[in-house]
């Protein structure tokens, strides 16, 4: 069974950058849900985006990182995932929404192994990323609530290098690649 951990933080934490470079020593890695979403919505003139309607894309971003988890492939032993169901909740928050049974179902049995909480880094706002410095800062909180409410023991990991926060984390997961993964032959 595959092992799923969850980085998770407010915008401009460093989750992608950070996944990519884990993803990099052969780890499977989920890209953040939000952004493909965004992404395929700004293409076809969509208007399922969280600036126009927040209930409507937060359900379609729960489908989808339920099926894109679900489509795990077994023989992987461990796999990283940009963002958690969770932080769905903290959204729904954020507008002062009613938080939908299905998603606090699915974030209760999301079953990760272990939660990072990436500290934000310096703001930087990006076509998918509209939110202000102070509501990034509000998003960060809402996401480190909703994990503690569902009993998650959060990892916090500091504002470092990335190089610091990859070894950081690839250490407290135990991880050691395997000669497949560094790409040697036997």
């Amino acid at each position: 069974m595959t092992k799923k951990y969850a980085l998770t933080g407010g915008p401009s934490s460093g989750k992608s950058t950070l996944l990519k470079e884990i993803q990099s020593r052969g780890i499977y890695c989920m890209k953040e849900v939000a952004e493909y979403i965004i992404n395929g919505e700004l293409e076809r003139g969509g208007d399922i985006l969280p600036w126009t309607n927040r209930d409507a894309f937060q359900k379609k971003l729960l489908e989808t990182q339920l099926e894109w988890e679900r489509e795990i492939p077994m023989e992987r032993k461990i796999s990283f995932q940009d963002r958690g169901i969770a932080d769905g909740i903290a959204y729904y928050r954020l507008d002062g929404l009613m938080i939908p049974r299905r998603l606090q179902e699915a974030a209760r049995n999301a079953c990760y192994e272990k939660v990072f909480l990436l500290n934000p880094l310096p703001y930087q706002k990006t076509e998918v990323r509209r939110e202000d410095p102070e509501t990034a800062k509000i998003i960060h909180r809402e996401i480190e609530r909703a994990y503690t409410e569902l009993g998650y023991d959060l990892i916090r990991i500091p504002a470092a290098p990335l190089n610091y926060r990859t070894e950081l984390i690839l250490d407290l997961i135990d991880f050691r690649p395997t000669l497949e993964m560094v790409g040697e032959k036997r």
